[in-house]
């Protein structure tokens, strides 16, 4: 019988799946998924500030800071003092950076290609509405309701 526990589910395949796609990457482009997420947000949006970045990716500015430091120091960006507030610095992609960004894109789209693989695009767009529902729902805060633990679980655990 197929597990039913969403969360424990999630968990799993986020972890599976960023281990093979930064596997992937980094063989390819010696780059991580966290940088190209980057990559592509920078590009998309150039002079972003680094607090936009850290929204825009969804990583507390602890991580941030690092991976922009990284990022910087392998050539991939480059970052100036924000003139209109000493302490904020703006990001630039590089050219090497707009290089491995473009060449992602055949990668991203063949990784994308493999997940949707056996899937009817009928199936996909369900997958599609859950994960942009449960985006929506995770951006303010979870919030539970007396009797609501347990449900739904397949008479299991709800803590596993």
């Amino acid at each position: 019988m197929d597990d039913k526990r969403l969360f424990y589910l999630i968990h799993r395949v986020h972890g599976k799946l960023s281990h093979a796609v930064d596997q992937f990457l980094w063989d390819r482009l010696q780059i991580t998924s966290a940088q190209l997420m980057a990559l592509f947000y920078i590009r998309d949006h150039d002079g972003c500030l680094l607090k936009d970045l850290g929204e825009g990716i969804q990583l507390k500015s602890s991580g941030i800071t690092g991976l922009v430091r990284r990022m910087e120091k392998n050539g991939l960006i480059r970052r100036t003092t924000c003139p209109h507030d000493g302490r904020g610095f703006r990001l630039y992609i590089s050219p090497e950076g707009e290089r491995i960004a473009s060449g992602a894109m055949p990668m991203v789209a063949a990784l994308n290609g493999i997940i949707r693989e056996g899937f009817s695009v009928e199936e996909m767009d369900t997958v599609f509405r859950f994960l942009n529902t449960l985006l929506e729902r995770l951006s303010g805060s979870l919030s539970f309701h007396p009797g609501q633990e347990g449900q739904d679980n397949g008479g299991r655990d709800p803590a596993v």
